[in-house]
């Protein structure tokens, strides 16, 4: 227990030095705020979702989603709702 405390003490110490020297003054001329609005894990994982891709009263005419996102697999859904994700 003493040796956890010792090798704690050390950490903490080190990363206070190096916050310090880290620390200079930066004027920020910019800032990027990147947010994903929407994104379910849901359709990352599994694709579109049924009850969505199909809904009536999201879209103007029923179906029209089905032929472009829709398949019985969920890992080709994922595929053609996010092929950009690349994930395997």
């Amino acid at each position: 227990m003493k040796n956890l405390k010792i090798t704690f003490t050390c950490c903490v110490m080190l990363l206070a030095l190096s916050l310090e020297g880290m620390a200079q003054d930066y004027k920020t001329e910019h800032v990027v705020l990147i947010t994903l609005d929407g994104m379910r894990w849901q359709e990352v994982f599994k694709g579109a979702d049924s009850l969505l891709v199909d809904d009536t009263g999201m879209i103007e005419s029923p179906g029209s989603l089905l032929k472009d996102f829709w398949d019985t697999d969920p890992l080709k859904r994922r595929e053609m709702l996010l092929p950009f994700f690349g994930i395997p």
